[in-house]
């Protein structure tokens, strides 16, 4: 990485040097880092309060910088998100609300004895207030954490094929046709078609899917999935995998809800606690999986369709993929 600049600038200036000596417009930094325009305009205008904490801020710097090929650290210092401050934002509450506790000075002499008691018992109580509302912050998280606990089954795009039974003179070949499971996976899928049986006669295999059975002489089942799996996989070879088109999520908040977004290589795309009246525009390539905490408060649209948060929500979070745009 190359050095960073001199300390004697702001980290905001420092990255906005840096992103124009680079020939890099905001909206390029935004789009590689997958965060918005106006908290990369906050970062390096050094205005930090207009991000969501102090996790958060260290977060996008340290993207920002490596991004940069800067050295982070340095810049982390500047800014002072490594002084101790601490964020104690409650779940619902104001954001980037912070409390400083720094150590009392120690007073000498006999008159200031009875001052310096005083100021410990004040100091203490000031302890334990914070400790008490970190207590209180910690188990709002973890009560949100437990209400997601349950996670939606995966979803699954490709065949299961289990394997053969036989039983007297024919065998059983399960085979599931590929081909479901595009648009949104989550509890809501509709359930499978049951299997139709068809009878066989002796020396026959049957291959059941869903809702289809197909009667196979024994003799060739071997060689037919055999062929047919060297098949799927010559296909699999000369059709190479295309990306799928960018998508819009739109979130608007009725109240306060904290919304997650990653991208099929669990790269944090979007993560915030959101407020009342927010309205937040994300783009994005699916698949992507999206854990919205207080669903009830959220309106969700892709690409101008409105998505329905019911049918994937437990309690109050709503855990689910979304996949390719129809």
């Amino acid at each position: 990485m190359n050095d960073t600049p001199a300390n004697s600038n702001k980290p905001g200036a420092v990255l906005a040097q840096e992103r124009a000596r680079q020939n890099l417009s905001v909206n390029d930094v935004a789009n590689k880092l997958r965060i918005s325009i106006r908290q990369i305009e906050a970062l390096e205008a050094d205005e930090y309060d207009k991000l969501p904490g102090v996790t958060f801020v260290r977060g996008f710097m340290r993207n920002y910088a490596r991004l940069l090929q800067l050295d982070p650290e340095p810049l982390l210092q500047a800014s002072g998100m490594h002084t101790g401050v601490a964020d104690l934002t409650p779940v619902g509450g104001v954001p980037n609300q912070r409390v400083r506790l720094s150590p009392e000075p120690r007073s000498s002499g006999s008159s200031g004895t009875r001052g310096g008691g005083g100021r410990k018992l004040l100091s203490a109580a000031l302890a334990l207030i914070a400790a008490a509302a970190a207590a209180w912050w910690i188990w709002q998280q973890w009560q949100l954490r437990q209400q997601g606990a349950v996670a939606d089954p995966a979803s699954t795009s490709g065949a299961v094929v289990s394997q053969p039974v036989q039983s007297g003179d024919s065998l059983s070949i399960p085979v599931v046709i590929p081909g479901a499971g595009a648009g949104i996976d989550g509890p809501a899928a509709a359930a499978q078609n049951a299997p139709s049986s068809a009878p066989t006669g002796s020396g026959a295999v049957t291959s059941s899917s869903a809702g289809a059975s197909v009667a196979v002489p024994l003799g060739t089942a071997t060689n037919a999935a055999a062929a047919s799996a060297n098949s799927a996989a010559a296909a699999a070879q000369t059709q190479p995998a295309t990306p799928a088109p960018l998508g819009v999520i739109r979130f608007e908040f009725s109240g306060a809800a904290r919304v997650e977004v990653r991208d099929k290589n669990d790269f944090v795309i979007h993560e915030e606690l959101h407020k009342p009246s927010d309205i937040t525009e994300i783009q994005v390539r699916p698949p992507v999986g999206l854990v919205i905490g207080n669903a009830k408060n959220v309106k969700m649209h892709f690409n101008g369709r409105p998505i329905d948060l019911t049918p994937y929500t437990d309690v109050s979070v709503a855990r689910f993929t979304l996949s390719d745009p129809e």
